[in-house]
């Protein structure tokens, strides 16, 4: 089926593209538990991509099972976009979306990532060059729809506003779908994601363009029931759930995500308002809250089946880099286990293997030592 932000069931959960974490295995992973409407692959740099490196491309690496898969590029010269989305076209992807987001200063120090927004006449262009480049490929391959290009964005450099005429601006150009993370590039992780400011930005680009171009929200989200709450008080069309996932790939389940999606439309009708209406007092207010607060909380997980998903992570991260996946792998290692007795002794064995051996070891003596108890 052909990709189309248009076409998936609103409101979605996304797995949002991360630096060092949404690498081939990861996504696996995720693709595993079905919750996530699209997949990201790690962002990468454009010129990297036109100069074929080897890096870049193996970080674009993806199987069946990930799709619909979208790859993120990120730069600042519209050349460079046009020439890298024609590739990634080719490469078989079914969507771009723009880095306009990352705070890291060897991003942003060079005028790529959220240095873009202080710069929107330049990110404008490169939302066409994509679009262009992407139709230009298509055409050679005959493909007989369009290429969709979406936009990850922060609320600004340090104005906390200048989404609104940034995103509203990229929206102009072409851009299908807009991701927006509550905080400035100043504020990096710190303080409070601003969803006021998200809620703001959805009425302004309801009132323009209606439900053609979905927009997705980001920052703080932790659980289901967080996402919940954020759709139906701010009108997003989706949630981003990214550090509230570290340790936690299960949040993309399936199953909960469906349950997420029915319990805001039952809302809707139950309160007679759309959401981005709808009071978090009137939220909590409902007769069956305490029931969705149950069914959406992130579940406890007991120690055999985080080890049964730890260890199908790390033999995806060693079959597709050897013991360097092993290595990568230390620091979800570290996310996964928290909140029950030995399980400090446990992070410190597992933030140190070298090897998937040593760490079926580390988990397959934890076991014994409970069974011993």
């Amino acid at each position: 089926m052909v990709f189309s932000w248009k076409n998936l069931d609103y409101p979605v959960v996304l797995c949002p593209p991360m630096d060092g974490i949404t690498d081939n295995a990861f996504r696996e992973l995720i693709a595993s538990f079905g919750g996530s409407s699209v997949l990201y692959c790690e962002f990468v740099n454009v010129k990297g991509l036109i100069y074929q490196n080897s890096k870049t491309l193996f970080e674009l690496r993806y199987t069946e099972n990930q799709r619909p898969i979208i790859a993120q590029l990120f730069g600042n010269d519209p050349n460079d976009f046009f020439n890298a989305a024609q590739i990634i076209v080719k490469l078989g992807f079914d969507g771009i979306d723009i880095n306009m987001g990352c705070p890291a200063h060897k991003v942003a120090s060079k005028g790529s990532g959220c240095a873009l927004m202080n710069k929107t006449d330049i990110a404008r262009e490169i939302v066409r060059a994509s679009i262009e480049g992407a139709k230009i490929a298509a055409k050679e391959l005959k493909l007989a729809h369009d290429f969709e290009v979406s936009c990850k964005m922060r609320l600004g450099v340090d104005d906390k506003n200048k989404v609104l005429e940034h995103g509203i601006a990229m929206i102009e150009a072409g851009a299908k779908a807009i991701a927006i993370h509550g905080r400035t590039l100043k504020q990096m992780y710190s303080g409070h994601a601003d969803w006021d400011v998200i809620r703001t930005f959805v009425q302004l680009k309801q009132h323009k363009y209606g439900d053609k171009v979905p927009v997705f929200g980001s920052g703080d989200v932790k659980s289901l029931y967080d996402a919940f709450v954020r759709i139906l008080t701010t009108g997003v069309d989706g949630v981003m759930i990214g550090r509230g996932s570290f340790g936690k790939p299960w949040i993309f389940d399936r199953s909960k995500v469906d349950l997420l999606r029915y319990y805001v439309h039952l809302v809707e009708q139950k309160l007679d308002k759309k959401s981005g209406y709808i009071t978090l007092e009137e939220i909590e207010q409902l007769d069956n809250i305490n029931e969705i607060k149950l069914a959406l909380e992130n579940p406890s997980m007991s120690f055999d089946d985080i080890k049964s998903i730890v260890i199908r992570h790390a033999r995806l991260m060693y079959d597709e880099k050897g013991d360097t996946g092993i290595l990568q792998m230390r620091k979800h290692l570290g996310w996964y286990f928290h909140g029950f007795e030995g399980a400090k002794s446990l992070r410190s064995r597992l933030v140190r293997v070298k090897t998937l051996e040593e760490v079926e070891n580390a988990l397959d003596s934890y076991s014994s030592n409970l069974q011993d108890e």
